[in-house]
C-alpha cells in the first residue's frame, strides 16, 4: 500500500522535474552563471533555500545536476544541499 510518505516525496519530485524543464528549457547556460555567480550572497541564499525547503534532497538531485552542467558553481550547489 502507498503510504502518506511516499505521495509526499513523489510530489516534491514531480515539482522538481517541472522545475527542471523550466530551467532547461528557459535559462541559458550564460544566463545561469550572471544570476548565481559564486559569492558569499548567492551561497547565504542556496543554504537558506536549502533549509527551508521541505522534503528528502533526493527530489532535488536532477535540478542540482541541471544546473551544475548550466554552469553553477559547486559551492552554491553545496550550500543548497548543507
Amino acid at each position: 500500500m502507498i503510504t502518506i510518505e511516499f505521495l509526499k516525496i513523489l510530489l516534491i519530485l514531480l515539482i522538481a522535474i517541472v522545475a527542471l524543464q523550466i530551467i532547461n528549457s528557459y535559462m541559458l547556460k550564460e544566463d545561469i552563471r550572471r544570476r548565481f555567480k559564486e559569492n558569499e550572497k548567492n551561497i547565504v541564499k542556496a543554504s537558506a533555500i536549502g533549509v527551508a525547503t521541505p522534503g528528502p534532497l533526493i527530489a532535488f538531485l536532477p535540478i542540482l545536476k541541471m544546473l551544475k552542467i548550466k554552469g553553477v558553481s559547486l559551492a552554491i550547489i553545496i550550500a543548497f544541499i548543507t
